[in-house]
């Protein structure tokens, strides 16, 4: 339950912080949205391997951590996840047969 309650709070954070991405957006602050979409993101990731239980390592190049720790953890085929030029986000949109919006 602890894990839910943790990961509902790094995802509620990064709601928040993609918001303000988007209000810099408006704005024309490149550079604010860059940096905070990259906070957002690296937030819900942890989030993600909050609910899951697995501990989030201490890096900045998330497309090599997901799927190293995903992989490790056998969440996901480490060749799924390699087949795609895109990583680990096409691998689930295919293996969960996600529509983005």
């Amino acid at each position: 339950m602890n894990n839910i309650v943790n990961s509902m709070s790094s995802l509620s954070d990064a709601e928040i912080i993609l918001e303000e991405s988007r209000f810099s957006l408006e704005r024309g602050h490149w550079h604010r949205v860059v940096r905070k979409s990259q906070e957002a993101t690296e937030l819900a990731i942890k989030g993600l391997f909050k609910y899951l239980g697995l501990d989030y390592p201490k890096s900045h190049i998330l497309g090599k951590v997901i799927k190293k720790e995903l992989a490790k953890h056998r969440l996901f085929d480490k060749e799924e996840l390699n087949k795609h030029p895109r990583g680990f986000m096409a691998a689930m949109i295919k293996i969960n047969n996600i529509h983005p919006v």
